[in-house]
């Protein structure tokens, strides 16, 4: 018994042991996580107190449909189910009767965000919001005019009719008075109330008499018409979670290097390196085993043009001349690369999808000009005819526009920005080279294996060089560690794209709900900046009336069971935008941290 004594953990060991897992989790978590995000959180100090209050109000909307959408069913659960007037592929023909109230709710709370977000603003966003609105609104109106033909023209029509009008009047007249944001907003909540909410009388009437819930079709249409509209916030979903993924790197990268000795920093690479290359190489077999060698070999050579194409990008833009720039901005900084690239991604975004925006530009001027019903269908069919005739040629162009801005930046001495576009637009170039029916489509490959393959084996190669060099140094260790678990999580994304995610789990609903999380997180880097075309409390209202907007038409595909709609809101769209927006900003970040990496250990401080 004495000797199991002496064999018990005394009194010291046992806080030395707490104290080293608080230090490796949650002093890691208090340190590294919540400091980062901490500096991305919306500021609401300075605020009035009813503009504050309007905010909390916004971001517990948000969070409620946040819930709501992760756990659709519950609306079923909990409210009759109406049938829908045109079936839908899957399970979906019934719809919960409370998400009508509910849906017609938010749009009036959204767009009363944004119309007092653009209110106080500059005149051009001013226009612009107006052109968005008015349109939506005409729409409306032009649905509840057709449903009036059934059951007559009715107090609440006038009402909404009004109420459409009296927005720019509205406008014209608050604007020169003194700005006061919580009385504009709930004079303009008030408005935009009257514009979606006393036609319910009517539709309720019409539904009496022919059966048919015309209201429902009169949602449909107005939410598919804002799909376009929220098309730039669900691509910028894949670019929060590639963000995530560099900083969710960056912590893990941070705790091994400042809570354990160097000696096990190596180990845990070693150990990192193997299982990656393990991976890859199982990967490689099965490929082998099930395409053959020869079919493997050539997809395999087409996506080691990923690493070609990034190497080609760091030679741009750190190699072109430059008229006046110091020696030390020669090279390229994780940190400028990473924040570049999140500043770069918008212009990006909407630039890329020119064509469809032009498209919804047309349709929505249309819309206001032709506010006929009849008119609808045909005029959404020509505007999505257009935008996918004019994609190919218009990529290509903003592809190439931005390997010539690179150029620019990287002459001006801005390499991080340089290093983003030339990536960009090389790897959709080379993208485009090697699809099927182009000139390279022999080298045609699909999935993230290949590249992921080729990136592992490039992170062992520089550690066994370094290694046999004698320069594996603590900040080399870091950048490989970094780059490792980078690549790791990028493989995560994968089961995004499965359609059937809202009957056999939420992995594409839960995907985008945490895009968007995160992203209210982090928006406090565009949201509290003060400026006087785009005031701080502005900015606030604006993005909350836009994030709104997006969960809303995304909880109605969700709840409706509409599996087209939902592919394409929770997946489709947010893989497209972490492929083809956010790889390039994470390639330039690895490739940053791997050939500058003391810059890696300055940006994590």
């Amino acid at each position: 018994m004495n000797a199991f004594n002496r064999l018990r953990p005394t009194r010291g060991t046992l806080i030395a042991l707490l104290g080293f897992l608080w230090a490796i989790s949650f002093g890691a978590l208090r340190d590294f996580v919540w400091a980062d995000i901490r500096e991305g959180l919306i500021d609401l100090r300075g605020l009035s107190r009813p503009t504050r209050a309007l905010a909390w109000i916004g971001f517990g909307l948000l969070g409620l449909m946040l819930i709501a959408i992760l756990f659709n069913d519950f609306w079923r659960a909990s409210s009759p189910l109406l049938t829908l007037t045109e079936p839908l592929p899957g399970r979906g023909r019934m719809l919960p009767v409370a998400v009508l109230p509910a849906t017609l709710f938010l749009l009036s709370v959204a767009w009363a965000f944004l119309l007092a977000g653009a209110l106080r603003s500059h005149i051009l966003i001013r226009l612009g919001v107006l052109f968005l609105f008015l349109p939506a609104a005409g729409l409306w109106l032009a649905n509840s005019l057709a449903s009036a033909g059934i059951s007559g023209v009715g107090l609440g029509l006038v009402v909404s009719a009004v109420a459409t009008v009296a927005v720019p009047l509205f406008f014209i007249f608050a604007a020169r008075r003194r700005p006061r944001p919580a009385g504009e907003f709930l004079a303009l909540l008030i408005l935009t109330a009257l514009v979606f909410i006393p036609t319910q009388a009517d539709d309720v009437e019409s539904w009496r008499q022919l059966g048919s819930p015309l209201m429902v079709a009169k949602i449909e249409a107005t939410l598919g018409f804002l799909g376009y509209l929220i098309l730039p916030l669900l691509l910028l979903v894949g670019v929060d979670i590639a963000n995530f993924a560099r900083q969710a790197s960056g912590w893990t990268m941070r705790v091994a290097t400042e809570r354990f000795p160097f000696w096990l920093e190596v180990g845990a690479l070693v150990a990192l390196l193997a299982l990656r290359l393990r991976f890859v190489g199982g990967e490689l077999a099965e490929r082998i085993a099930a395409d053959g060698a020869r079919a493997t070999a050539l997809a395999y050579a087409g996506s080691l043009g990923v690493v070609a194409v990034i190497g080609l990008a760091w030679l741009l833009a750190t190699r072109a001349p430059a008229a006046s720039t110091p020696a030390a901005a020669e090279t390229v900084a994780a940190g400028d690369a990473a924040t570049d690239g999140e500043r770069l991604a918008l212009p990006l975004i909407l630039a890329s999808n020119g064509a469809q925006l032009i498209a919804f530009a047309g349709l929505w001027i249309s819309l206001g000009l032709l506010p006929l019903l009849t008119v609808v269908g045909s005029l959404s069919g020509a505007a999505d005819r257009f935008g996918k005739a004019a994609a190919l040629p218009w990529t290509i162009a903003v592809d190439v526009l931005a390997i010539v801005a690179a150029v620019f930046m990287a002459r001006r001495g801005r390499r991080g920005a340089a290093l983003y576009l030339a990536i960009f637009g090389m790897l959709a170039l080379w993208f485009e080279l090697t699809s099927p029916g182009r000139p390279l489509a022999a080298l045609t490959w699909e999935g993230a294996q290949p590249t992921d393959f080729w990136l592992t084996v490039t992170l062992v190669a520089l550690a066994l060089v370094w290694a046999a060099q004698r320069r594996l140094t603590e900040q080399r260790v870091a950048a490989l560690l970094f780059a490792g678990i980078l690549t790791g999580l990028l493989r995560q994304t994968d089961f995004i794209s499965s359609p059937f995610s809202p009957i056999f789990g939420f992995a594409g609903v839960g995907f985008l709900v945490f895009g968007l999380a995160w992203d209210a997180l982090t928006a406090g880097s565009w949201a509290n900046r003060e400026t006087r075309g785009l005031p701080r409390t502005g900015r606030i209202f604006l993005y909350l009336g836009y994030v709104l907007l997006t969960v809303t038409a995304v909880n109605w595909a969700v709840t409706g069971h509409d599996l087209a709609a939902v592919g394409r809101l929770t997946g489709d769209v947010a893989i497209a935008g972490l492929n083809r927006f956010g790889r390039p900003m994470l390639y330039a970040v690895m490739a940053a941290a791997l050939l500058n990496p003391d810059s890696l250990k300055e940006d994590q401080e």
